[in-house]
């Protein structure tokens, strides 16, 4: 017998090959049931959850609107509409962003327990290295909105800054500054670690204006996109 003959017949073992992965396919248990219901998966992800502003509070970051959202509900801690005198919903503008944290320290965001269409989600700290971006950032807050609405004027396209707590419309009117406004939150906190329970200053989530040096670093970033 010639070496050729001795050799699998490739159609053979094709075909072996075929019969074998089509048995290793069928069920163990002929009754099983392979389908999940859409309810079962759940409902679907937009990503990871951004950080809340205080979480990035000094942070340099970018933000790129992508959607205004318009007079939309001011939510209170406990989920419900903020109130007028008058008894209507206060409102607000909201941008929806992409939010890029520069580094170098990571950000960890905490999700608080939550239930959403009747499932139960743990509470979790999720760590992100950076830089990161978040894609679709619910921007809120009337100095951001403000500054995010003159971005086409300015013929820019993103907004960069360091999170800071800014005065209220009524504390720039009398002078404060985003210094004089993160001074009394630090009075603040001092004051309730003390045992006391003073007022709570006012104040507005904002950027204010970047670093030389932090003005390249976000350069650098950009331009290795």
């Amino acid at each position: 017998m010639t070496q050729a003959t001795q050799q699998a017949d490739p159609w053979a073992t094709a075909s072996q090959a075929a019969t074998g992965a089509a048995e290793a396919a069928k069920p163990a248990d002929p009754n099983a049931d392979p389908f999940a219901s859409p309810d079962e998966i759940g409902p679907g992800e937009s990503g990871p959850r951004g950080p809340k502003w205080a979480e990035i509070l000094g942070r340099l970051v970018i933000l790129k609107p992508v959607e205004l959202l318009a007079n939309q509900p001011v939510k209170n801690d406990d989920g419900g509409n903020q109130k007028n005198a008058d008894g209507t919903d206060k409102t607000q503008d909201i941008y929806v962003c992409q939010l890029t944290v520069l580094g170098p320290e990571d950000v960890t965001v905490y999700s608080a327990e939550r239930t959403k269409d009747g499932r139960t989600y743990p509470a979790s700290n999720e760590t992100f290295k950076t830089p990161f971006t978040w894609e679709r950032y619910y921007a809120y807050g009337g100095g951001i909105v403000y500054k995010l609405k003159g971005l086409e004027k300015a013929n820019k396209s993103m907004l960069l800054g360091v999170v800071q707590r800014c005065p209220t419309g009524a504390g720039y009117k009398s002078g404060e500054t985003p210094e004089t406004t993160a001074k009394k939150w630090a009075d603040y906190r001092a004051a309730i670690v003390a045992g006391r329970d003073p007022a709570k200053p006012q104040f507005s989530w904002g950027l204010v204006d970047e670093t030389p040096e932090q003005r390249a670093i976000a350069l650098a970033w950009y331009r290795g996109q």
